[in-house]
């Protein structure tokens, strides 16, 4: 990175400030449709104007268009579909050193450099290590001006010319130190990890081709937007959305405490981040949908690994379903709050069990206390209490994300897309049958149990919520 002064201008269109963030670059990103193609080809010629050198780099021409290509498609992703429009990536030499030449640190900055120079980006250079709230670094960042975005208009350019192109093996398993170190590890390709890579390549090429979107009023989906979504966004440290980017449909497997036995669940795809409430409004193709879960599926797994049965809700405590019951409450109602208490300790790794629920937000008062319930999970789950506070979850989301990937692809070869929650997986109404038969024998093949499917079937026509 130059040498500059904080504050200081070092170009027309990029300053240097230490109070930088937005969405992180995303390498595939892409210009579609003719739309998008005449909008590069407008900005490369704009470019050459101002630099006639370039016109000379024709060995180089095609590496260069992408580049530009790719600048232009996050500028446009953080104006259409961010609530700040800011595109954060690092200008280090080293950085992204493991994707294409053109993506290299100081390859970037000198294309974002000649762009705001155009008149087309305004650029502004982090300052490293300056951030608290930044998992490493202060990272520098870049957004559309004026110019760009009449450009962009002037060649019919919306947002259905941001695309992502199926990104390359390389990025479909990665492993990281975990906590709030996101940065991807290197490790030593093995039969397992080339494996999961090649389910995941053909997994992504097949739901490419699919048209899935959610059948909700535009009212519907910014009101979502606009509450549980910013916590989301909060967490990760990026801008919030304000449309969903229909163009994130790939999956890869992330690992977390360097090592493979922990994590490994499917993450990338939008449908991921939808509330559960309009998971059921998702079409495939046109398709209205369904949506199957297993229940109750870690404390499930972790009895099964033992060899033990476990057939009940294990979330329900009879104390709890006994006083709902006198005060006039569902036999339910302070399930999700059990559920939160028993993540808290399948999660954790603090063998002090009361230490490890401290921090949570469920309340049964004025019946119980958490130290009460606690004591009630304890006694009802006696057989697997040895395994609270081991940071055993961590190992189930590895089993839950082996099962996963094993049915998204056994629908695969029926010729049909499933997508992946988690523990849930959503497809056509027609496939319901074939959904179930794959998540019975994906978990029966892992554990030798049968395992609790519920079937969620809660699709109507385009709904105001």
């Amino acid at each position: 990175m130059p040498s500059v002064q904080e504050g200081s201008a070092i170009s027309s269109g990029i300053i240097v400030d230490s109070d930088v963030g937005g969405a992180w670059i995303d390498d595939c990103l892409t210009l579609g449709g003719d739309q998008g193609g005449n909008l590069l080809d407008a900005v490369l010629a704009l470019l050459a104007k101002q630099n006639p050198r370039q016109r000379k780099l024709k060995a180089k021409a095609p590496a260069w268009r992408r580049q530009i290509d790719c600048l232009l498609a996050n500028a446009l992703r953080g104006y259409f579909f961010r609530a700040r429009p800011e595109i954060a990536y690092s200008r280090g030499a080293e950085e992204y050193k493991d994707g294409p030449s053109w993506m290299r640190g100081r390859s970037l900055s000198k294309a974002v450099d000649q762009l705001a120079r155009a008149g087309l980006l305004t650029s502004t250079i982090g300052m490293w290590g300056a951030r608290r709230d930044m998992w490493f670094g202060s990272a520098s960042t870049y957004k559309l001006t004026a110019s760009l975005l009449g450009l962009a208009a002037e060649h019919g350019v919306g947002q259905a010319s941001v695309m992502r192109l199926i990104p390359p093996v390389s990025q479909f398993v990665v492993l990281t130190r975990g906590g709030d170190d996101r940065r991807p590890l290197a490790f030593d390709e093995t039969e397992e990890t080339t494996d999961w890579k090649l389910r995941l390549d053909r997994y992504n090429r097949f739901v490419h081709q699919a048209d899935i979107w959610v059948d909700l009023s535009d009212r519907a989906i910014s009101s979502w937007l606009k509450r549980p979504q910013k916590d989301v966004a909060r967490r990760l440290k990026q801008p919030a959305m304000t449309d969903i980017e229909y163009f994130r449909c790939h999956l890869s497997r992330k690992f977390t405490n360097s090592t493979f036995e922990n994590g490994g669940r499917l993450y990338g795809a939008w449908w991921i981040d939808l509330a559960s409430w309009m998971r059921r409004k998702i079409l495939i193709d046109d398709t209205p949908t369904i949506e199957a879960d297993y229940g109750g599926m870690s404390v499930r797994m972790i009895y099964h690994s033992k060899g033990l049965p476990f057939t009940n809700d294990p979330y329900e405590l009879p104390e709890l379903v006994d006083c709902a019951a006198k005060m006039g409450f569902g036999p339910r109602h302070w399930r999700n709050s059990v559920k939160q208490i028993m993540a808290a300790l399948l999660n954790g790794s603090d063998p002090d069990h009361d230490i490890q629920i401290r921090d949570i937000n469920p309340s049964f008062s004025p019946y119980f206390s958490r130290k009460d319930v606690l004591r009630m999970i304890e006694k009802r789950h006696g057989p697997i209490a040895d395994l609270f506070g081991t940071g055993i979850g961590l190992q189930c989301q590895r089993w839950d994300s082996d099962i996963a990937l094993n049915i998204i692809s056994r629908l695969i070869d029926e010729d049909e897309v499933a997508l992946p929650v988690h523990d849930s997986f959503i497809v056509k109404k027609s496939n319901i049958g074939l959904l179930q038969a794959a998540m019975n024998e994906a978990y029966f093949e892992r554990f030798g149990f049968k395992p609790d499917i519920k079937i969620d079937t809660g699709y109507t026509t385009n709904l105001l919520h």
